[in-house]
């Protein structure tokens, strides 16, 4: 995983957003005082994209149909909550883009999956993927996972990859 430091910016940035608009019961649930240093989960983060259909034309690459996905799948307590977030940019625009934010229930597994057509389908294809995972309830995270961060003491561990694909 490679970090990109104005991603995880912006996933800080959202997770702010979801903690300052959490639904009154999250807001009223309230976690111990003195916190428990949590035994790491093992994760894996999926960041995964391939490209199918297209055929070559002319010298140019057409009707191919681009799918990635994004996940977060942790062994160990159940994870508080997961957020994640998925982009496709094509020749520096913006083409697709996904969000699936808190859901308020513990969990180890979540992932998304988007499909985008390209017509023509030569340039440069940039992908970027990102999740926060929320520490079990009463633990905090004390070690980020390679390509992550810390966030609020520990209770939220943010990542973030990219890749760029020229076809």
């Amino acid at each position: 995983m490679r970090p990109r430091h104005p991603l995880v910016v912006a996933l800080a940035t959202a997770c702010t957003l979801v903690l300052a608009f959490a639904s009154p019961v999250a807001a009223g649930s309230s976690r111990p005082q003195a916190l428990r240093v949590a035994t790491a989960p093992q994760c894996i983060f999926a960041a995964l994209e391939n490209i199918t259909g297209a055929t070559l034309v002319n010298n140019q690459i057409v009707n191919g149909t681009w799918k990635y996905s994004n996940g977060a799948a942790c062994s160990g307590s159940p994870l508080a909550d997961i957020a994640l977030y998925e982009e496709l940019d094509f020749n520096g625009v913006k083409v697709d883009s996904k969000f699936k934010g808190f859901t308020g229930m513990p969990r180890n597994l979540d992932a998304i999956t988007s499909s985008v057509h390209c017509n023509v389908c030569n340039g440069t294809w940039f992908f970027k993927w990102g999740q926060v995972i929320v520490a079990p309830s009463g633990f905090m995270f004390t070690n980020p996972t390679a390509g992550c961060v810390l966030q609020q003491n520990g209770l939220y561990e943010l990542c973030a990859e990219t890749k760029a694909v020229v076809l």
